[in-house]
């Protein structure tokens, strides 16, 4: 009897990235469209971060966001794990829990 499954292949590289371009993107496109547009400015420095950890290793980074606006602006980040399997570095988004 055959096994109809394909094996899931190996990721070349596993980098740990907070996508935080892309997320806070989705944080102000959420919001509630306004009577009037409102100029939206930020930069975002490093826009990426990359690590490799091995088992039980710690580090911190420092992202610094600055609001170009005079209005309140609300930020929200998190840890995406991806892998990068072309030479031009195109990363391709993994579930949650995929990484162990």
């Amino acid at each position: 009897m055959k096994n109809n499954t394909c094996p899931k292949p190996k990721p070349k590289k596993v980098f740990l990235s907070l996508f935080a371009v892309s997320l806070l993107s989705v944080v102000f496109a959420l919001k509630k469209a306004q009577a009037q547009t409102t100029f939206v400015s930020y930069t975002i420095s490093p826009p990426t971060l990359q690590f490799t950890l091995k088992p039980g290793e710690k580090t911190e980074k420092i992202l610094k966001i600055t609001n170009h606006t005079t209005n309140t602006l609300e930020f929200v980040t998190t840890t995406v794990d991806f892998v990068v399997n072309d030479k031009a570095g195109t990363p391709e988004l993994l579930p949650v829990g995929t990484l162990k």
